[in-house]
């Protein structure tokens, strides 16, 4: 099937001047888009960006009214984190910031918010019934533009802000249920769910080798789609100067400010087995 997208966009700009910074959206951005292209356009104006990666389009992504990319003129028909979850970005950025503990010289730096997956994976349903699905079915022959679009921000740092990716369970009649593989607190349970998931819909086992010739799936810290994402990020930046942090999906942060810190680097590796 054929899935909307949604392109990477400038959300705002780090505003820092003798030592102050102040956080603002993009100029008219309630009706304008800035994408990679104009960035490119006005390299020498900005410093590095800040990225912030969630894991694909939902719905409100696609709820935009006379939005026109700033660089062609032509209509955009989506934006990520559009809605709730670019509203909690727009409050927490000076904090998420601070969190990184690095000090900025003068200058503009963009807060770029892109998705692993520009597809909409939810296809707007229920992100329970399909995104995680499709997340998956997707992902390895998406990886690897992903890993190009990271690239070229070229980013001063970058936040991995992905969903676990909770999804309704089957029974054994291979109906979904409404019940999710997320119980609590207990991600024992959920990894649990996660590796069933992986084996009985997709045909992927857990193993601790892997051959060359293989299309594996490999997550870092974490059997999750915020795993599958941190791996790439990871094995483009760990060791350059760009810092990589993690922190929860945007919709999480209701009722207080976000943790933003480290990730650890632990490797799970899936092979697919032959029927």
């Amino acid at each position: 099937m054929k899935f909307k997208v949604c392109d990477d966009e400038i959300f705002g700009v780090f505003v820092v001047k003798n030592s102050n910074i102040q956080f603002r959206r993009t100029l008219n951005h309630k009706s304008i888009f800035v994408g990679l292209n104009e960035y490119q356009k006005h390299i020498n104006i900005y410093q590095r960006p800040i990225l912030i990666v969630t894991e694909s389009p939902h719905v409100d992504e696609f709820v935009v009214n006379g939005l026109k990319d700033l660089t062609t003129g032509l209509p955009v028909n989506s934006r990520p984190v559009n809605g709730f979850s670019g509203s909690k970005i727009e409050e927490y950025g000076l904090y998420i910031l601070q969190k990184l503990s690095i000090t900025l010289p003068d200058g503009l730096y963009p807060l770029v918010v892109i998705n692993a997956l520009q597809e909409q994976c939810s296809e707007g349903q229920n992100p329970k019934r399909l995104r995680t699905r499709n997340f998956i079915k997707l992902w390895p022959n998406r990886m690897d533009y992903f890993e190009r679009r990271i690239q070229n921000w070229n980013p001063i740092a970058i936040i991995n802000a992905c969903t676990t990716g909770d999804f309704y369970l089957k029974a054994d009649s291979g109906e979904l249920t409404m019940k999710g593989a997320v119980d609590g607190t207990n991600r024992s349970v959920f990894h649990r769910n996660f590796r069933e998931l992986l084996e009985k819909e997709f045909q992927y086992v857990e193993t601790q080798r892997l051959d060359d010739i293989e299309t594996p799936l490999i997550f870092m810290g974490d059997i999750s789609l915020s795993g599958l994402v941190m791996y790439v990020i990871d094995s483009v930046y760990n060791n350059t100067e760009t810092l990589i942090y993690k922190t929860s999906h945007p919709s999480a942060w209701r009722n207080k400010a976000p943790y933003v810190g480290r990730y650890n680097r632990n490797l799970y590796y899936f092979k697919k087995y032959e029927l």
